[in-house]
């Protein structure tokens, strides 16, 4: 931000941007609640996974195929040759870049549009149970937006080869950062998030009705 001629001039950095989408999806989740946002969180992890880190999904699924080969060869070392070696996914194996920005825009668009079974009637107010999952929509509407910052970084670095944006949306793209040394953590923490609350809902399920034995 800088004054000239009388006129004040913001520029729009990576980082202004940075913050201004963190804070958008922040925003979001707290106003709207854990309900609604988990719901778009989850879409937007799957798109993630599947375009961005999905060297995740090749790696577990080569695991898995690797642990059916290996239990099949000590059933039947001649069942087992006839089942594709392994890895059965090359490991560089890599989608269309524009293919892999239209499915995680899907995702997440599927994520925003569709209405949760979970999600219930907009919260109101601050007190009881709304306090908590104010605080927990929140902080999934921050891991929410990373991963969406992340996403169109790396998705600028693979393809700004390819395309000519003006140079002042040129320089806000290439200040995004792709918070590569922490996504791992902040998808570890939410698979997490999402276990503590399926146990919940599962401990409450199983709790009797008041007044009953």
């Amino acid at each position: 931000m800088r004054l000239e001629n009388g006129q004040l001039i913001i520029d729009l950095t990576g980082s202004l941007l940075t913050f201004l989408l963190l804070g958008f999806w922040t925003a979001l989740g707290w106003s709207r609640g854990f309900r609604y946002i988990l719901t778009i969180a989850m879409f937007t992890t799957l798109g993630y996974l599947l375009t961005v880190r999905a060297d995740v999904i090749v790696t577990l699924v080569n695991g898995l195929y690797g642990f059916i080969v290996r239990f099949f060869n000590f059933i039947s070392p001649t069942l087992t040759a006839i089942l594709p070696p392994t890895p059965i996914i090359p490991a560089n194996a890599e989608a269309p870049l524009l293919l892999r920005v239209v499915v995680f825009i899907i995702l997440l668009a599927v994520g925003v549009g569709w209405k949760g079974p979970w999600e219930g009637t907009p919260l109101s107010g601050w007190s009881g149970g709304n306090r908590q999952l104010r605080l927990l929509g929140g902080l999934t509407g921050l891991y929410t937006g990373i991963l969406v910052v992340s996403a169109v970084a790396v998705f600028w670095a693979a393809g700004r080869g390819f395309v000519e944006f003006p140079p002042t949306l040129s320089a806000m793209l290439n200040s995004l950062p792709t918070f590569g040394a922490t996504i791992p953590v902040f998808l570890a923490s939410f698979i997490f998030l999402l276990m503590i609350v399926s146990l919940s809902v599962f401990v409450r399920g199983l709790q009797a009705p008041a007044g009953k034995k």
